[in-house]
This record gives structure tokens, C-alpha cells and sequence, in this order.
């Protein structure tokens, strides 16, 4: 944590207690599930987090039972649950291992949730636009990837679920074979169905703006880093049927995607 940022960790169990005391709408995050649990194991379970948040001074008990929560705390949670829009990012690794990261903006406040491997939900507060653009690059682990060497194509959406089929299926040359027949130049297929094969990882950003519950697409795009760089998946409004434009893009490429989808969803937070 540096100025730039302001960071609070809890348990699902703590912020059930706290979004309860701040009488918010429920939070997007998934539920902590008490329905297999006893109604003495949900009482301990409620004081345990309590007690916690007190003696972290998130949260003070007045005289007559009721909680006063922090303006802090109260400030990144009632983000979530009253976001004016936001912004998801996922990251999948070769592994098969992810990471998602949550961005919601709301009265004027960034706030950054991922939910860390101990199961705890990390809010983090971001200065402005220009920091969580940078955080959201580190995020992706963007470096100095390069573009493969070939030209933009645009394949239909079946299309290229059905190339991922092939590769996963029938192997390398079988996703080339089938690239070409739907129009891909033969270098283009070839490194794309290499990307595909062997992915290094493969990134999904969403731009959200809400009422209420209601959520309408600003934008969004998908990264998939192959061996012989990155490609930058978007989509294209057709009447016919869905459509992507996959084109060869750079690090330097992607931070502008980046940038350009944060303005979308969050306005220029002022001083």
C-alpha cells in the first residue's frame, strides 16, 4: 500500500455484519451461505466477527447494542452496493489457475475487491484513474509482450469457439486447417492456432454502468497472450450474427485498450 491507495481486508462473515449495520442492499460479492449451519454456530460465528472488526476499530458498539460503523469502512463497502458502474477483469493462466478483480466507482470513490486465497475480501481504496490504470497493467502482468507477426481477421463467434474446439480436440494443424477454410490467411491462422494451443494466459475486461440492480455494457474486450505475442479480441455489432475482431496487438497496445475502457467506466475522480 503506498498514498495512492488505502486498503481493508474482511471476512465474508464481517462484512455480512458490516453491510447488515450500514442496512445496504445485498453485495455483490458471493453470499456466505448459512443455511447448513446451526443458529447457535451463526450467533458465534456474528459475535467472532464482531469482535474482530472492534478491535480493529472498524466498527464501535454503542451503549444500546447498536454499531456505529467506521466512515471508512462504511465508505468502501456502500461502494459496492451503490456503484453508479464498474469494471471486471479475470485473468486465466497456462495452469489453469485465475484471479478476478472487481472495480466499482461510486460518488467520486475507486474502490478495487478481489477476494484473496485465505478467503478474505481485500477493499482498496484507488486515488484517480491514472492509478488503477497502472494497477490494472501490473494486474495483467503486461511487460513488453510483442505483436505476432500477422494481419487482423474477423471470425464469427461460433467460429472461434468452434477453433478452440479443434485445437483442444484434433490438435494444432486441425485449427489451422479449419481457419483457413473460413478465410484466415495461412500466417495468420498458423499463429493464432498457436495462441490458442498454448496459451501463456488470457484475459477478460467488462465495463458496467448500473441502476440499481440493472446493469447496461459500456465495453470490454479479451487478451490472449500466445507464444508469439498478444491478440486482442473485440467484439463487432452484426445484424446476422456475433462477430470478433482479432487483431495482433503490443503491450503498449493493450495499456491503451486499457485506459481507454477505464474512461468509460470511471469518471475523472477530482481533487
Amino acid at each position: 500500500m503506498d498514498n495512492n491507495t488505502f486498503a481493508l481486508a474482511f471476512t465474508p462473515v464481517e462484512l455480512t455484519l458490516v453491510a447488515g449495520s450500514l442496512d445496504v442492499p445485498s453485495l455483490p460479492l458471493p453470499e456466505e451461505s448459512f443455511s447448513d449451519w446451526l443458529p447457535e454456530e451463526i450467533d458465534e460465528a456474528l459475535q467472532q466477527a464482531r469482535e474482530s472488526l472492534a478491535a480493529r476499530r472498524y466498527i464501535q458498539t454503542q451503549p444500546n447494542g447498536t454499531i456505529a460503523v467506521d466512515t471508512a469502512v462504511a465508505a468502501l463497502v456502500g461502494a459496492l452496493a451503490f456503484r453508479d458502474s464498474s469494471l471486471v477483469i479475470t485473468r486465466l493462466v497456462e495452469q489453469g489457475s485465475g484471479r478476478t478483480r472487481h472495480i466499482y466507482f461510486a460518488s467520486g470513490l475507486i474502490v478495487e475487491q478481489e477476494q484473496e486465497q485465505d478467503g478474505k475480501y481485500r477493499l482498496t481504496a484507488v486515488r484517480d484513474r491514472e492509478v488503477l490504470t497502472r494497477r490494472l497493467v501490473e494486474f495483467l502482468h503486461l511487460t513488453d509482450q510483442p505483436a505476432p507477426r500477422a494481419q487482423p481477421c474477423t471470425l464469427a463467434e461460433d467460429e472461434i469457439s468452434e477453433a478452440r474446439r479443434r485445437v483442444e480436440e484434433e490438435g494444432e494443424k486441425a485449427c489451422i486447417g479449419f481457419l483457413e477454410s473460413v478465410g484466415v490467411e495461412s500466417p495468420t491462422a498458423a499463429s493464432l492456432a498457436r495462441a490458442l494451443a498454448h496459451p501463456v494466459s488470457q484475459s477478460a475486461l467488462l465495463a458496467l454502468a448500473w441502476e440499481g440492480e440493472e446493469a447496461q455494457r459500456l465495453g470490454g474486450f479479451t487478451l490472449l497472450e500466445g507464444i508469439d505475442g498478444l491478440w486482442l479480441f473485440q467484439s463487432q455489432e452484426h445484424d446476422d450474427r456475433p462477430r470478433l475482431e482479432i487483431i495482433p496487438c503490443n503491450a503498449s497496445g493493450a495499456v491503451q485498450q486499457i485506459g481507454s475502457l477505464a474512461r468509460l467506466a470511471i469518471p475523472e475522480v477530482e481533487e
